[in-house]
């Protein structure tokens, strides 16, 4: 039995991994001359450029944790980097660091806080303990083939943290750091790692990996994360097909028979697993003749189910960062990028891995997250306009860093990626690099793998659970593989 798979990202490398497991054999096709789709890295005038982990979920211990070993992502030679601190932020000149230590947290943030502050402070780090043990993305199966037992044994394991994500699921961050009185403290829960349109429980989840040093950074980085992946892939007997575009999956009669290129060239299988944009999938591989109903529905309320993207401006510097936190946010004065106004800004460098500091330079990123509107200026550009903008960008950021850290006045420039680039790349739609966001009092989403009505073409995409991400896009590469066994299983039977 044959399986093509589109796309080698993270989740299509972990499903062929899986299929070769199981004995199918299996082809993946990518369009791009490389492997790794949103989780990737890249060189420019000799410097690596990380494009995508900025913490590994479970990179320590954890269902999640046997996966990464299992595709090869993780083995004993890889490094796993735990930073003191989540990220710093810099106002009234004040330096306040989120510790990865509860107890060092706590006294940290107790500093700024008025009594009433203090009430507020307590509850959250009594939560962020709940939270320390109870994993994350449910990751041994799907849950449609989920006995009784199973779903109240997880039910169970999570019963700790159902109130405490109740509660703080109906704030968004925003309201949650708007409740303080003091402005150091507004300014720190509002200026974090995490978009702040996002449900607070997002961050309470993700602080309680980081306190128990579960949510590291892997040695290298995303790229030679991917590389190991494919490497065994490749040695389970694997074959990758790179540079190869789809441009139809063929259907007949409700039934998948293969794919067609751009080129022409068409691949017969017995299943099609589709581990890319799950918009990409419907509006141009399916040519709109499906649709997945959850997510038609969820596009139709963009208050609920935004998307967000990144423009990020990259540069290098001589400069001795050691001083600086990885990841800080600063105060700064109002400044605008595409209609949209910001007062902060978010810096990170790549100085905590000497490996990353190449021929004496360090390599800084400016993040700054954009939403959909945004997306549609930078569409609406010309070549010309748009190299223009992102000059622009980098310009613009230089100025603020230089101004902000004097250390960094030798900036030099290396990169400047948009949510054009995620589009241009790996098709991402509006160039989201993860799914929705996960929005106060906004349910879960869970799309099976099997949701189409095309019942040999599998789903294996981080679209299919919010907010989506590394450890949504492995699982479910994962999972197509065991609803394709399932679906054969009962074939036979």
């Amino acid at each position: 039995m044959k399986i093509i798979i589109i796309g080698a990202g993270l989740a299509g490398l972990s499903a062929g991994i899986y299929a070769r497991k199981a004995g199918y054999e299996v082809e993946i096709v990518e369009k791009n001359n490389y492997a790794g789709g949103l989780c990737t890295g890249w060189t420019r005038k000799g410097s690596y450029i990380e494009g995508c982990i900025h913490w590994l979920t479970e990179s320590k211990k954890g269902d999640l944790n046997k996966i990464w070993h299992e595709i090869g992502a993780l083995d004993d030679t890889v490094t796993i980097y735990d930073g003191d601190t989540f990220y710093e932020v810099n106002i009234n000149g004040h330096k306040i660091n989120m510790w990865t230590d509860l107890v060092k947290l706590e006294k940290e943030l107790d500093q700024y806080a008025t009594p009433n502050d203090k009430k507020i402070l307590k509850k959250f780090i009594k939560n962020i303990k709940k939270s320390m043990n109870c994993g994350s993305v449910p990751s041994k199966k799907p849950f449609h083939l989920w006995t009784m037992m199973e779903g109240l044994s997880y039910g169970m394991k999570m019963l700790p943290l159902i109130k405490v994500m109740k509660e703080y699921g109906t704030l968004s961050i925003e309201e949650f750091g708007q409740q303080f009185e003091s402005e150091e403290l507004k300014f720190f829960f509002t200026n974090s790692m995490i978009p702040s349109n996002y449900s607070t429980s997002s961050l309470l989840a993700t602080l309680g990996g980081l306190m128990i040093k579960n949510s590291g950074v892997p040695s290298g980085g995303s790229k030679p994360l991917i590389e190991r992946v494919t490497k065994k892939y490749e040695a389970l007997g694997g074959k990758l097909n790179l540079n190869c575009n789809v441009d139809e999956i063929l259907v007949e009669n409700d039934v998948a028979s293969g794919v067609q290129l751009s080129d022409g060239t068409v691949y017969n299988a017995d299943y099609i697993v589709s581990a890319l944009d799950l918009h990409y999938l419907t509006k141009h591989l399916l040519k709109n003749k499906y649709e997945i109903s959850e997510m038609m529905k969820r596009d139709q309320d963009k208050i609920k189910n935004p998307t967000c993207s990144l423009i990020t401006a990259i540069y290098r510097t001589n400069a001795d960062l050691s001083r600086i936190a990885q990841t800080s946010f600063y105060k700064t004065n109002e400044y605008t990028v595409l209609n949209e106004s910001y007062t902060s800004i978010g810096i990170k460098h790549f100085g905590y891995e000497p490996t990353l500091i190449q021929n004496g330079k360090t390599v800084v990123q400016v993040n700054l997250i954009t939403n959909e509107d945004q997306y549609n200026q930078i569409e609406k550009m010309s070549k010309e306009e748009y190299k223009a903008f992102k000059q622009e960008i980098s310009d613009k950021f230089k100025e603020i860093i230089v101004n902000l850290i004097p250390e960094m006045e030798e900036l030099e420039d290396l990169d400047v990626v948009t949510p054009k680039t995620y589009v241009n790349y790996v098709n991402a739609y509006k160039g989201s690099f993860m799914a929705y966001a996960m929005t106060p009092n906004n349910k879960q989403m869970m799309i099976m793998n099997n949701e189409l009505p095309i019942k040999n073409i599998i789903l294996a995409s981080q679209w299919q659970m919010t907010p989506g991400g590394t450890p949504v896009a492995v699982v479910q590469g994962k999972f197509a593989i065991q609803t394709i066994q399932a679906l054969e299983s009962k074939k036979n039977n």
